[in-house]
């Protein structure tokens, strides 16, 4: 026959799927908030791809047409070998990793849906400087020799993502309040009774929480390695440098909820332990 439940016990089992709900919701809107919806990230994201050397490669490889074509132009055969060196000294400037990691910025501003204080082009004069000085130091005839790259700024994808900013200022005032629901509901739960049942639930949702989110990103270097080999440096130094912000509160997440988990079992052997506890017999007073 099934156990038949006090509204108390009721009532705190309601209260913790209510607590794991907010908690989740919270916890999602704090990943996002902290990675990909974070326009300050973009430029330190943009800095750790120019700083990767496979990255930058394969960044070089998608500035190789038209630098290829100014080189041939100046008398520096394509099949050169001389031209990756002269490729990846280019994205060691200064001037050129500058104008880069604005151009990246402006983009993912773009993106979230916010107004870009950046230039959104990538000035094709900067890039012509910097090759021209790059190939002074093989020859200076063929720097001078080297034509404008383009008559017009050199145009870098941009996108938007419909709602991302109304998202962003929800998620923003959602969090915290979220987050007080999650802990007020768990401990009025926890108060009401089933307490090492609230616990477990509690570390379950914790434990899990937090290794999704290190299992999530790993995911993604291994889906990037398989399905997009051309950019898989840059996808890996993309997702390292977004999620770092990210990492040591999902760690905490995982060692609270470990704690949680193994104190509901306590709590349960405790109980248990002083339920089959022998008391002495109440002792009777004759009337007098």
């Amino acid at each position: 026959m099934a156990k038949t439940l006090s509204p108390s016990a009721i009532l705190s089992r309601v209260l913790t799927a209510l607590a794991l709900l907010a908690a989740s919701v919270a916890w999602a809107g704090f990943v996002f908030l902290r990675t990909v919806g974070d326009p300050h990230r973009s430029s330190r994201v943009a800095r750790a791809v120019l700083d990767d050397p496979a990255a930058r490669a394969e960044v070089a490889r998608q500035l190789s047409g038209a630098v290829v074509r100014a080189v041939e132009a100046a008398g520096l055969p394509a099949g050169d070998p001389r031209l990756a060196g002269v490729l990846d000294a280019m994205l060691t400037d200064k001037r050129l990793t500058d104008a880069l990691l604005e151009v990246v910025s402006s983009a993912h501003a773009t993106a979230l849906g916010e107004t870009p204080t950046r230039p959104t082009r990538l000035d094709s004069g900067v890039v012509t400087a910097v090759l021209r000085d790059q190939l002074a130091v093989l020859d200076p005839r063929l720097a001078a020799a080297v034509p404008e790259i383009a008559t017009d700024p050199i145009e870098l994808p941009t996108f938007a993502m419909p709602g991302i900013a109304s998202a962003r200022s929800v998620l923003s005032d959602a969090v915290g309040p979220l987050a007080l629901v999650a802990l007020v509901a768990s401990g009025a739960a926890f108060a009401l009774g089933g307490r090492a049942r609230v616990l477990r639930r509690v570390g379950v949702w914790s434990v899990g929480a937090g290794l999704l989110w290190v299992v999530v990103p790993r995911l993604a270097v291994w889906a990037a390695e398989r399905w997009l080999t051309d950019l898989a440096a840059t996808a890996r130094a993309v997702v390292e440098a977004t999620s770092a912000g990210v990492t040591s509160a999902a760690t905490g997440l995982v060692v609270l909820g470990v704690g949680c988990w193994w104190g509901g079992f306590v709590w349960d052997r405790a109980v248990r332990s002083w339920a089959m506890t022998p008391r002495p017999a109440a002792v009777a007073h004759p009337r007098r």
